[in-house]
């Protein structure tokens, strides 16, 4: 049975970003919430005076992703990380 799957237009001014603190905010794209079965990706910015300025667009392999915090031994879905993004 194949799933079908609706298009979706990705307006990442729309999106509201995660802030990660020391001036870096991370705008989740393409995750599970807009249908993703495959990949999750979506674009990390870094302000100026940050560690490094530089913006990032990310993309992991698969919609399954986690990342771990070595200070806390947490590990987390990257993609449960972002909430549910605004798509219209």
């Amino acid at each position: 049975m194949t799933q079908e799957l609706k298009p979706a237009v990705l307006r990442p001014a729309r999106i509201e970003p995660k802030a990660r603190g020391g001036g870096v905010r991370t705008t989740p794209l393409v995750t599970r919430r807009v249908g993703s079965t495959s990949f999750i990706n979506g674009i990390t910015d870094f302000d100026p005076g940050a560690a490094v300025p530089m913006r990032i667009l990310w993309t992991y392999s698969t919609v399954d992703a986690t990342r771990t915090n070595v200070e806390t031994g947490q590990t987390r879905s990257i993609d449960d990380e972002h909430g549910s993004p605004a798509v219209a």
